[in-house]
């Protein structure tokens, strides 16, 4: 009877690794026929540089860094500093009157944009139409929030000795603004020890937070037929108003996920007061900057993402929200983009389609009305 079982157990066995490898090896064949179809009649653009430009140790931009970074959307080369600032193109030569310092996430980084492209470098070129001598650095980093960009000016304002400081926040800063503050700020006076605090807060995810990345970087790096497969259903996500990038955002839209995050609410606010502080203090100057999202322009995108999500949803929630913390905090000096209807209608084609981060025209008109108010500021 054991001797029978044992047979069964054993045919069962090798008919479902069989069956297994039979399928395994089919979806391979199918995977290699379309990636070889794809390649011959689809070809695409595959990925290139992922996040290479991030020191994970600390959380911050590499120092002294130049790589090229390929997408569907774009191809661009980014190079920072020894103080792991992004390279701005600065036009005025020898000594300058002006010293700009811009803070912000992926937006203020230039994400899809070469150096020259930036929003930074707008505002430099702007400055040195208008006669002005200055000196711009970039401060942003993707993925930061404003703790974050509070911490990158204590650490390199010395070493940039600004006169203006631009604070730039878009829709999903207000989401990320990390709650832990104080174990921020307090725990340690090194400021490495602080990187890695940060950086370890940050890696404080699921197995599945930390691997898909490397997974999607991998696949998308090396498979056209992933590239392909990849735009094809952002696309149809975006139609449908249920893109990944929406659905961990939306609650920056949702009145309801908000009054239930007061201490988030009070967080921002308390971290802008506190780099007001830091800035007025010191004699220095400083702008604040809200950066919209695509949604917030694109009337068809957030009609999808209504209809989607069938909840109450408040377009203008974090917009309000971040301008009225600012103006709270003290900044003087405060720009809204949507505020001119001229505005919205320019920012309608200055994003990404994919990325959704601003292209070369959303930056140049985010430059260029940063640096309006800095002409302001400027005058004798």
């Amino acid at each position: 009877m054991k001797r029978n079982i044992y047979h069964i157990f054993l045919r069962f066995s090798v008919r479902f690794i069989k069956r297994t490898a039979c399928v395994f090896l089919g979806i391979v064949i199918a995977l290699l026929i379309g990636e070889f179809v794809v390649r011959i009649f689809f070809p695409q653009i595959t990925y290139e540089g992922g996040e290479a430009y991030l020191d994970t140790k600390y959380f911050d931009l590499k120092a002294n860094f130049k790589g090229v970074f390929r997408h569907p959307d774009y191809e661009y080369t980014a190079t920072t500093d020894e103080h792991c600032l992004r390279t701005t193109q600065n036009l005025s030569d020898g000594p300058c009157e002006l010293s700009v310092l811009v803070l912000g996430d992926s937006f203020a980084f230039g994400m899809g944009v070469s150096d020259k492209d930036t929003f930074s470098s707008v505002i430099a070129k702007e400055l040195y139409k208008a006669g002005i001598k200055a000196r711009v650095s970039n401060g942003g980093v993707p993925a930061y929030s404003l703790t974050e960009m509070r911490y990158k000016y204590l650490r390199i304002k010395n070493a940039v000795n600004p006169d203006i400081i631009v604070v730039t926040a878009s829709f999903n800063d207000w989401v990320a603004t990390m709650i832990d503050y104080e174990n921020f700020y307090n725990q340690n006076d090194n400021i490495y020890e602080k990187y890695r605090y940060l950086a370890a807060s940050r890696k404080n995810t699921g197995i599945w937070d930390r691997c898909y990345p490397k997974v999607r970087d991998i696949l998308l790096s090396n498979s056209q037929l992933a590239v392909f497969t990849a735009i094809r259903l952002n696309e149809l996500l975006i139609k449908l108003g249920v893109r990944s990038s929406f659905k961990s955002t939306i609650k920056a839209y949702d009145p309801n996920a908000r009054n239930k995050e007061k201490v988030r609410n009070n967080q921002v606010k308390r971290v802008l007061s506190d780099l007001y502080k830091d800035i007025y203090t010191e004699g220095k100057i400083g702008v604040f900057v809200y950066i919209p999202g695509i949604v917030e322009v694109n009337n068809d995108l957030w009609e999808a993402v209504i209809k989607k999500e069938g909840r109450r949803l408040k377009r203008d929630l974090p917009r309000v929200f971040l301008l009225e913390a600012a103006k709270e905090a003290g900044f003087k000096y405060i720009i809204d983009p949507l505020q001119n209807p001229e505005g919205i209608e320019r920012l309608k084609n200055g994003y990404f389609p994919v990325e959704m981060h601003l292209n070369i025209d959303g930056n140049k008109y985010v430059g260029e009305i940063i640096a309006d108010k800095i002409k302001e500021i400027n005058k004798p």
